[in-house]
Order: structure tokens, then C-alpha cells, then sequence
């Protein structure tokens, strides 16, 4: 038995190099792989070769191995009367080649980069150390009948199944992944928003043609607004209270890191959801009882407003006035405001009844640590944090640390 590096003996060699028989068993398959169990299946024979792979679609998003190889591997087995197996679970890799067998932890491409140097398996002859794990797949004096791992082909319908799973949610880039899970695990930015609860600062825009301008020219400059709700003390408070909270969640967890937006410690992302629950259900009630005084609001500012526009109307009708009470029984220069600014109250009340908290957390970008100044604000924004970015390529090995943000 030896100890090795299997990036230096490399598994695709180990298959391709076989004489007699192969047997590969692994969480997925990769391009290189599948071209060398392909060759195995046209050189030894369909018989000769058994792939034992784990069909869970996150396999592939770990990395490793691609659908692409692994649906080529699958049409190839068909072509050839032979079959790729399934079993549930598996995180190592055993390849049997005539006589000897490897076993070696194969590497995520979303997270480790290999380094030539490891040491990741172990190859030996087959002998009574390891005539259990071949028989067990297969490769043993009885063959296929002591099989007990992969038992369950690759159907296409699983086939399917992983190809759909992988299409609403796809494997990264694993070049990018592989710095993306270390250097986001420091900061990462917030867009959090509260819409529609600033209710005294609603404004009604009510028509021009109310105001029985003659000039075209100042009715299209001219507006004229009301506010949607009367700002009383209970509401007023109500709403500083709300905006006091959300005050208080940003100066409690977030950060400006100048130019690119708010951003949150990592560490404090559990206690900010919590906050962020607490603000959504402040709105919801606060909602509710805007919703009680809103239709009251809404009937006593009409009214206000067909009280104090309806005597001038009245005297000095205007030409939609005058349209408006041919159409009526009993016409009023009140109920000819009310008809014409009550729409407007309740369109502008749909704003309020849409009340909402909405957060948007995004990771930093890999290019976005291509940038000097951008390493500069984030510095400046968390001084307390050392190492702000760590970037290596993939699996960090051994002295190969570079830290991005710190000296």
C-alpha cells in the first residue's frame, strides 16, 4: 500500500491504463473521467467496465463533477447495451484497474483547488486487506452477483429530474465560487427599504379645471395638492416611531462604505433578520391602524374641500361644471367636487394600503476586489475587521494566503 498524490497519478490514466477491468465509484464525473471510462467501455467492453456515481443534482454544484459529462457518459452507456449506476451519498472515490485499487477524496471544485503536492488517497494491489470494498462493488471472485453498491441504474427520467434541478438553481463559475465563499464571509451589502408609511407626507393632486383657470397655459403650470391623511398627534407619532426604528436598525448593524452602499458584519447577520422581522411586523400594525382612520380621513377631506371650492363653482360655474349638471337630476357645485377629487384620494390611498419592508442582501463581487478604492472604503467603513477579503486560489494550500485589506 502507498500513500500518493491522485493529481499526480491522475484517475483518468489510472482507467485508461487498465487491461482487464474497471471499476469507478465517485460522487461525479468529470469531462476527463468520462472520456477515459468511455475508452475503457470501447477497449474492454461494456461488461468489463461499472460506474457507481451519486445522482443528487448538488453533487454537480459542488463540483464535482459536470451534467454535461455525466449525460454524455449516460448516452454512451446506452449505445453500448451497458449502464451507469446510482447510490445515494457517496463523498469518496474508489477506482479499480485490473488488479489495483485506489481510494482518494476527490475534490469540490467549488471550494478546493488541489495543490500537486497533497496527498489525497491511497493505492494498493488487491489482496485480503481489500478483497471486501471489490467485492462489494463488484470486482471480487463472484463478480456481479456479490454487488451490494449501486445497485440502481441512471434512468432517464432521474436524468431529467437532475438536469431541471440544475436549471433553477446552476453550479457557479467554480474559478469565482471558490473566492466567493472565503472573501464574503466578512461584510456583505444591505438594500433595505421601508415604502409607503410616511402617510402625513401623501399629497392628493386634484384636478386643474376645480380652480376655474381660463389661460391654458397657467391651468398646465398650476397644481394644486392636499394631503391625504391629516397629520394628527396619534398618527404623527405612530409614523416617527416606525421611522425611528428603522433609523435605529441601520445605526445598530449597517455601515456606508462610501460609494457602493450600506453593508453588515457578517457576524451580526443573525441579529439583523431578527431586527428586520421586528421592523415588518411594526409596519404591518402600523398599516392596520392607518387602515381604520383612512376611509374617515379620506370622507372628511372631500368634504372639506367641496365645502370650501363649491360656493366659487356655484357662482362663477365652469364648463365642466356645467357638462356634469345637464347629466344630473339634482346637480350641486359640492357634489360636482366631490365626483371629480374623491377618485383622486382613493388612488392616492393605494400607495398606504401597499405598505412594505423589503431587503436585498448581495455578496461582494470578484470584481469588485479589483478595485483599490473599493478595498480603501471597506477598510475605512470596518477598521475593527483584519483580513476584511482573504483571496486564494480555490482550497487554500499550504503558505498560500494572500489577505486583501489588510497591511
Amino acid at each position: 500500500m502507498s500513500f500518493e498524490s491522485l493529481r499526480n497519478a491522475n484517475p483518468a490514466e489510472i482507467i485508461a491504463g487498465a487491461k482487464k477491468r474497471v471499476v469507478y465509484l465517485a460522487p461525479g464525473v468529470s469531462t476527463e473521467i468520462q472520456q477515459a471510462l468511455e475508452f475503457a467501455w470501447l477497449t474492454l467492453g461494456p461488461d468489463a467496465v461499472t460506474v457507481i456515481i451519486d445522482p443528487d443534482p448538488e453533487v454537480i454544484r459542488l463540483g464535482y463533477g459536470s451534467f454535461e459529462a455525466l449525460e454524455r457518459l449516460q448516452n454512451v452507456s446506452f449505445e453500448l447495451g451497458s449502464v451507469v449506476c446510482t447510490q445515494p451519498g457517496i463523498r469518496i472515490s474508489v477506482v479499480i484497474a485490473d488488479d489495483n485499487i485506489s481510494v482518494f477524496a476527490p475534490q469540490p471544485l467549488l471550494i478546493a483547488s488541489g495543490s500537486p503536492s497533497e496527498v489525497n488517497g491511497i493505492s494498493m494491489n488487491l489482496n485480503e486487506n481489500s478483497a471486501g470494498i471489490a467485492a462489494e462493488l463488484g470486482a471480487g471472485p463472484l463478480g456481479q452477483e456479490a454487488r451490494k453498491v449501486g445497485l440502481e441504474g441512471l434512468s432517464s427520467v432521474l436524468m431529467g429530474s437532475i438536469k431541471e434541478d440544475l436549471a433553477k438553481n446552476p453550479p457557479q463559475k467554480f474559478d469565482v465560487a471558490q473566492k466567493v465563499r472565503v472573501f464574503n464571509s466578512a461584510i456583505e451589502f444591505v438594500e433595505l427599504e421601508v415604502k409607503g408609511c410616511k402617510v402625513t407626507m401623501k399629497e392628493v393632486t386634484l384636478p386643474r379645471n376645480l380652480i376655474g383657470v381660463s389661460s391654458d397655459e397657467v391651468g398646465r403650470r398650476l397644481r394644486s395638492t392636499y394631503k391625504l391623511v391629516d397629520g394628527t398627534r396619534e398618527i404623527a407619532a405612530a409614523q416617527a416611531d416606525l421611522e425611528q426604528l428603522r433609523k435605529d436598525i441601520e445605526k445598530r448593524f449597517l455601515r456606508v462604505v462610501a460609494g457602493y452602499g450600506w453593508a453588515v458584519k457578517r457576524t451580526d447577520r443573525d441579529l439583523l433578520d431578527k431586527a428586520i422581522i421586528k421592523l415588518k411586523e411594526e409596519v404591518a400594525f402600523f398599516q392596520a391602524y392607518i387602515e381604520i382612520k383612512l376611509d374617515d380621513a379620506i370622507a372628511r377631506s372631500v368634504a372639506e374641500i367641496a365645502t370650501a371650492l363649491g360656493p366659487a363653482i356655484a357662482s362663477s360655474p365652469t364648463e365642466d361644471f356645467e357638462r356634469w349638471a345637464n347629466w344630473q337630476d339634482e346637480p350641486t357645485a359640492e357634489q360636482f367636487v366631490i365626483d371629480r377629487i374623491e377618485p383622486c384620494f382613493l388612488e392616492a390611498a393605494k400607495a398606504i394600503r401597499q405598505m412594505t419592508v423589503s431587503v436585498l442582501f448581495k455578496g461582494v463581487t470578484y470584481e469588485s476586489l479589483q478595485k483599490g478604492e473599493f478595498i480603501d472604503a471597506a477598510k475605512n467603513s470596518f477598521p475593527e475587521l483584519e483580513g476584511i477579503f482573504n483571496e486564494f486560489n480555490a482550497a487554500k494550500a499550504v503558505g498560500e494566503d494572500k489577505s486583501i485589506g489588510t497591511e
